[in-house]
């Protein structure tokens, strides 16, 4: 996609963001394991602040470059290493006290951060944009690192209320192949049935919409429970042992 410059058919545009995780799990094991504890702190606010740095760079230095800095691994791994620092946070027990102590101002940051991001289509802040580059993925990615770490301590309990309805708990479950099918579906049933591209313009494209969402997540709970459980329990059978080190 880089190096062309364009997502390519819509049938294969979700595979992006799955290539990124994937090739995020088998690099960041190897940085855990081979980077020393006392460390490892510093290297992942140094690979965070390189990310934006790159996608600046991608987008002034390379055809099609503002698409770059969004589809590779490099310079999207921000939002992910927030999260592994966002759990190396909460294992150390003085940042631990540090956010209980301060939820309430905490707490006030996220509502800011989140209204923040509601205007970023007012400010230009678009999927390909140079904010977006510079400081949007960043701030979005912080936000929900910021989430999580308030809700791991027990805070924001009506968020976290909402985040355990069934349904939604059901949705998280098979959500890999309902993003990865969504596309796919819906465009092959619009083909079919209205012979055009995926719109919703009128009601007889809604309503295949919505079919498609029903198709879509019938097949994800089939090959949940088909194949991705077991493939899941099985890799959960595993322990990371890790290494001491100063």
């Amino acid at each position: 996609m880089a190096g062309e410059g364009r997502f390519g058919p819509n049938f294969g545009a979700p595979s992006w963001s799955l290539a990124i995780e994937e090739q995020f799990y088998l690099v960041f094991p190897l940085l855990i394991y081979y980077c020393p504890p006392r460390r490892i702190c510093h290297v992942l606010i140094a690979l965070v602040c390189a990310a934006p740095l790159l996608r600046v760079v991608l987008y002034f230095t390379v055809p099609e470059g503002a698409l770059a800095g969004f589809v590779l691994l490099p310079s999207r791994w921000d939002s992910l290493l927030l999260g592994a620092l966002a759990g190396w946070t909460l294992r150390q027990e003085a940042a631990r006290q540090w956010i209980a102590t301060h939820t309430k101002t905490l707490s006030r940051v996220f509502v800011i951060a989140i209204v923040a991001i509601a205007f970023f289509p007012l400010v230009g802040f678009k999927q390909l944009s140079l904010g977006m580059a510079i400081l949007g993925h960043l701030w979005i990615a912080a936000t929900v690192a910021l989430l999580l770490a308030l809700m791991a301590q027990g805070q924001l309990a009506g968020i976290a209320e909402v985040l355990r309805v069934r349904p939604l708990c059901f949705l998280g479950r098979i959500s890999y192949t309902v993003y990865l099918l969504h596309q796919p579906v819906r465009g092959s049933l619009t083909a079919l049935v209205l012979g055009s591209d995926p719109h919703i313009g009128s009601v007889a494209e809604l309503m295949l919409t919505l079919v498609a969402l029903a198709v879509t997540v019938l097949f994800a709970t089939v090959t949940w429970y088909a194949f991705e459980a077991r493939l899941i329990r099985l890799g959960h059978t595993a322990r990371y042992r890790g290494r001491t080190a100063p």
